[in-house]
């Protein structure tokens, strides 16, 4: 392959880009993005220019004036870029690999700045972000900062971070967030925050690798993005950001601001670097604190009941933020045998066999070991223990959600349930009749009308022998949890 040799790293020869370089174009492309700017007209590179912040930072810079190159990944984005109302004022499109060096070099060549909006994982927010994603964020990176250090480009980079990068430390010593502020890692992991992991490995890999290949470097660590318009698919990307969301509005750190004002604070950052500009730099407009604030965010960004449904949680002082933490005051490690219990427990509650718990059995599991969650609880805690995002919960996840915290008093033994079961079958027979339920619902304070009694016996009785075995009372307890939970049965 032909192509330049510098230090060790092939720099192939220019790749075909959209749209051709013809005179018309290009004089198109300046008619359009100058706006009358007559300084210096300089190329810069905007990765992930399809995405929906990458977007209005290409829109910020073609308005200063400057000469733009996207950088798409795939033929997809190419083509979904080609439909924008900037395509025919930016310089030119080009398809690169993030994982590719020699690649990203090429797509970097003649710039005198890239800006790393660093969305390449997901632009769109469709499948969500989880911890695979957060390593490839920060391979993506660290190849960024590498390829400003080969490429035949100025070697400076402005880098698209995230407050989320900064919000989540171990210990909070105050109430003041700065510039010096790191999200922990183990912290991340722990509670499946894996959009601020990945933010925070990524910047952090940024950070090391362009001291050691010598790149100019800043970071902008925004605020959740929000804007008037905001498409459907931003609204799903809101999701992973918006995950310990109920700490996050505790501790006065979830911040909001305009896509905007994000996308000029790049431009601007990057126009100070010769003077002085460097480091990180937080960028928002405000801080999400009172109800009426939290209603009209959800109104905004059309997400609504996300926040509200959390914001209930405020109120209560052993409010459930993460999966972990409704199961905080369980303490302990958990044993082989105890294993093999909750095993047992899990396939009592499985009520289809199917290997994992929906919302509403796991409603009726937690309840099972002695824990009372409301229904927006169960929510957050689905969300949380989900990290496959199916929308269910596997053993596996049970198990990496509980197993830190689990002890000997708390988890139930191999007798509990059944002395539940026993508390219902009143003559000890080993089933529970019509009778029976309707008098052990009553001396509970629930007492059932003919009719709720005859649809909750129907219901339980799947074998139809007219009575309720102790599988069967399992799966009653996993249907009254849909009344515990607000939530209405098919």
């Amino acid at each position: 392959m032909n192509g330049i040799r510098e230090g060790g790293i092939v720099v192939p020869e220019p790749m075909p880009v959209w749209p051709p370089s013809s005179h018309e174009e290009r004089s198109l492309a300046i008619d359009l993005s100058s706006n009358g700017c007559k300084k210096d007209r300089k190329l810069v590179c905007v990765t992930s220019g399809n995405s929906f912040l990458g977007h209005f930072i290409v829109k910020a810079l073609l308005i200063r004036g400057y000469l733009v190159r996207v950088m798409v990944h795939t033929q997809e984005e190419l083509e979904e870029f080609q439909r924008m109302e900037e395509f025919r004022s930016v310089e030119n499109v080009v398809i690169a690999n993030m994982g590719n060096l020699c690649s990203l070099c090429e797509a970097f060549r003649g710039c005198h700045a890239i800006f790393h909006t660093s969305s390449f994982i997901d632009p769109k927010g469709i499948s969500g972000y989880s911890e695979r994603m957060a390593m490839v964020e920060a391979e993506g990176a660290a190849n960024v900062i590498e390829a400003c250090k080969w490429a035949p480009c100025e070697k400076r980079c402005i880098l698209t971070s995230s407050l989320l990068a900064s919000v989540w430390p171990r210990n909070v010593v105050s109430g003041v967030l700065d510039e010096s502020c790191w999200s922990d890692e183990e912290f991340c992991r722990a509670n499946k925050l894996w959009l601020a992991l990945g933010k925070t490995m990524m910047e952090k890999v940024a950070w090391r690798k362009s001291e050691e290949m010598q790149v100019k470097l800043v970071s902008v660590c925004h605020g959740l993005l929000t804007h008037p318009t905001a498409h459907i698919a931003h609204q799903s990307a809101l999701i992973p950001y918006l995950k310990g969301s109920v700490t996050m509005l505790r501790r006065g750190v979830l911040a909001t601001v305009d896509v905007n004002k994000v996308a000029e604070a790049h431009v601007k950052v990057y126009e100070e670097m010769d003077g002085g500009a460097c480091g990180r730099y937080l960028c928002f407009d405000g801080v999400i604190r009172g109800e009426d604030e939290v209603i009209r965010l959800e109104h905004e960004l059309k997400i609504r009941g996300i926040l509200s449904r959390e914001r209930n949680l405020l109120q209560q002082e052993t409010a459930v933020v993460e999966s972990n933490y409704i199961l905080s005051h369980i303490m302990g490690s958990m044993q082989a045998d105890q294993l093999k219990q909750l095993r047992d427990i899990f396939a009592r509650f499985d009520m289809d066999s199917d290997g994992s718990l929906t919302h509403l059995e796991l409603a009726a599991l937690l309840r099972s070991l002695g824990l009372k969650p409301n229904g927006d609880q169960i929510h957050v805690l689905l969300a949380n223990i989900d990290s496959n995002g199916n929308g269910t919960v596997e053993f596996d996840e049970l198990i990496d959600a509980i197993m830190p915290e689990m002890n000997q008093e708390t988890l139930v033994n191999q007798e509990q349930l059944m002395e539940v079961f026993r508390s219902f079958d009143r003559d000890g027979n080993g089933y529970i009749t019509a009778a029976e339920l309707a008098q052990s619902m009553a001396k509970m304070g629930h007492p059932l009308t003919f009719r709720e009694l005859t649809e909750m016996f129907r219901e339980a009785d799947t074998d139809g022998d007219g009575a309720i075995s102790f599988t069967e009372f399992a799966s009653v307890m996993a249907k009254s949890a849909a009344d515990f939970l607000g939530i209405a049965m098919s």
